[in-house]
């Protein structure tokens, strides 16, 4: 029961009440949904045992079908198409596993980033059946999929999808499970297709009257993706979340799966050579860690490699084998998307006057760029303050763009307003606000530029953020520490101060503001440190400065604060900061 925060408990501490009483209107939660959103806060309960995960979720509605499904065809030689992601990698192993502990005789395949794209297509039902497969199972994937379907029904095949996305149309597959589906009536349904099919699988065993107890692993794999696939960190998302972190963190020194899984990884590579591996030194599964350096190695190999399949085989076979795994290829993988992304970066140009980053590169033979682009974007995002979509051409003259939008605004949104406005662009768009992907032919992007940046720019003077004054940092400090873990649907105030630089460190990419207490303040991207350094170093501490601040947690662990944005920079000053690193980096 140790280091347990009762939320009820804590508003009764004096100062706190207004602190969480703001923090539930920023996120449009009332106090009677306390219970239901922060499970985690309320009451006496740890959650630190998947056990705890176990007897909290939601049951999901269609769960029997699933059953009924996997026993009528247990005795088929089946196959898993899963999704290249994070998500669909991880999907794809916990329901080979799973399956295959049931009896099934499962393979598996998945869609290729490059040559396929999102979604299963009739390519990989002529695949399923030249491994002999009778029955199909997806996972995040399968719910717009209807034609695909059909054609495998057509060749003696039966479908079951599991998925997580938005389904409008009446699926064709003989069984389907998904909450978003238009016809299943789970209430929670912000999970990601990982922990859709564990779910399943939990349930598949349960009805056998197995101990579960094994399906820990996998349990741990789809907690994973609640952080890659930017699930809510509301409900039965955060128990998940806990308690994959404490299971992780006590598995990493055993000989476990997730130990080996961490080695494959280069997450956990003890005694190893630090330059070599450039591994992380804490060593310590939380969410920075994950978010920043156990994910993005995981989506390297789709975003160079295209297909996962040599990913996947590597997984399953260690969680089977009991040795010590080679993460050398995954290591060289993840350091080659570095770099491809520092090519991209450079090719990328800062344009004060538009309002919207749109940018398409013409990388010649070089497709497999577009899997680096939404890493660009994101960088756009956060140097630039500005939406981003960062593009390559293709052979068919068509630009493939990734993007990123900015906090408090859906890109969404905007894209569907403007393929509503305007189909003479020929737009293509899906995803979300987090992550999302466009298409248009190479001839359009002009018009669409102008349009999209005429739109934003239209929009950007209705966006309303929340900041609060920072009346006391401390206090924020430990607050934002109560009510961690946070991610998509549940975000944090921002804060607004003004007032002058009192001291700077370039080196630490730190600095001090008068009024707002002893601690140093993380500065992260590139303008924002050179506009600081301007201020400290051209002597003019005396010039007000409104910022926008928040907390968040660092490498290790730690709360800290981290500058947001400058409102009141001069924009001449900008300019030549932004134009200064476009020409080194020529």
């Amino acid at each position: 029961m140790k280091n347990i925060i009762n939320l009820n408990d804590v508003k009764k501490y004096e100062g706190f009440d207004k602190h969480i009483s703001a923090i539930l209107s920023i996120n449009n939660i009332p106090e009677n949904g306390l219970k239901d959103c922060f499970p985690d806060k309320i009451g006496k309960r740890n959650f630190a045992s998947f056990e705890d995960y176990f007897n909290s979720m939601e049951r999901i509605d269609g769960t029997d079908e699933f059953i009924k499904f996997v026993k009528e065809n247990k005795n088929e030689k089946s196959i898993v198409i899963s999704d290249h992601d994070c998500d669909g990698i991880m999907a794809c192993v916990i329901c080979a596993i799973g399956l295959n502990e049931y009896g099934v005789d499962i393979q598996y395949l998945s869609t290729d980033r490059f040559k396929t794209g999102y979604g299963m297509k009739k390519s990989s039902i002529d695949e399923a059946i030249k491994s002999g497969a009778k029955v199909i199972y997806t996972v995040d994937q399968g719910i717009t999929c209807n034609e695909v379907i059909d054609y495998a029904k057509s060749k003696g095949l039966k479908v079951c999808v599991t998925d997580h996305h938005i389904g409008k149309e009446v699926s064709h597959a003989d069984a389907v499970v998904d909450p978003c589906y238009f016809l299943n009536n789970t209430k929670f349904k912000e999970i990601s297709g990982a922990t859709v099919i564990f779910k399943l699988i939990y349930e598949l065993f349960k009805s056998e009257g197995y101990d579960t107890k094994f399906l820990y692993d996998l349990a741990a794999l789809a907690g994973i993706t609640v952080l890659s696939d930017c699930m809510e960190m509301l409900n039965e998302n955060r128990i998940l979340y806990k308690c994959t972190m404490n299971y992780c963190n006590s598995q990493v020194k055993k000989n476990t799966f997730i130990k080996r899984l961490a080695d494959l990884l280069c997450f956990y590579l003890p005694g190893a050579d630090q330059e070599l591996c450039q591994f992380i030194p804490t060593r310590n599964f939380n969410s920075t860690q994950v978010n920043f350096y156990f994910i993005p190695l995981i989506n390297a190999v789709n975003r160079i490699e295209g297909n996962v399949t040599c990913l996947i085989n590597d997984i399953v076979y260690i969680y089977y084998n009991d040795i010590e795994p080679d993460g050398s290829f995954y290591q060289k993988l993840n350091n080659y998307r570095k770099s491809m992304k520092s090519s991209l970066t450079k090719m990328h140009r800062y344009n004060a006057n538009e309002s919207v980053c749109v940018e398409a590169f013409d990388t010649g033979i070089l497709e497999n760029y577009s899997g680096i682009c939404g890493l660009v974007a994101s960088d756009v995002v956060e140097n630039e303050k500005k939406p981003a979509l960062i593009g390559t051409i293709d052979a068919t003259e068509i630009v493939k763009f990734s993007g990123r939008s900015v906090q408090g605004y859906s890109l969404y949104n905007l894209l569907k307003r403007i393929k509503e406005d305007h189909p003479e662009l020929n737009l293509n768009f899906g995803g979300h606000d987090q992550a999302l992907g466009c298409s248009i032919p190479k001839n359009n992007i002009d018009a669409f530029r102008e349009i999209i940046c005429e739109y934003y720019t239209k929009d950007a003077f209705e966006i309303t953020e929340t900041y609060l004054p920072l009346d006391d940092g401390s206090v924020w400090k430990r607050v934002y520490k109560i009510f961690a873990p946070f991610g998509s649907g549940f975000i944090m105030p921002q804060f607004y101060v003004e007032t002058s630089i009192s001291y700077f460190d370039s080196e630490k990419r730190t600095f001090k503001l008068s009024n707002c207490g002893k601690e140093s303040i993380v500065c992260y991207n590139y303008a924002d440190v050179e506009y600081m350094k301007y201020l400290a170093y051209k002597k003019k501490h005396e010039e007000k400065i409104q910022a926008i601040l928040e907390f968040v947690y660092d490498q290790h662990g730690e709360v800290v604060l981290k500058l947001v944005n400058i409102l009141n920079k001069n924009p001449e000053i900008e300019r030549q900061i932004l134009e200064e690193r476009n020409n080194s980096i020529d």
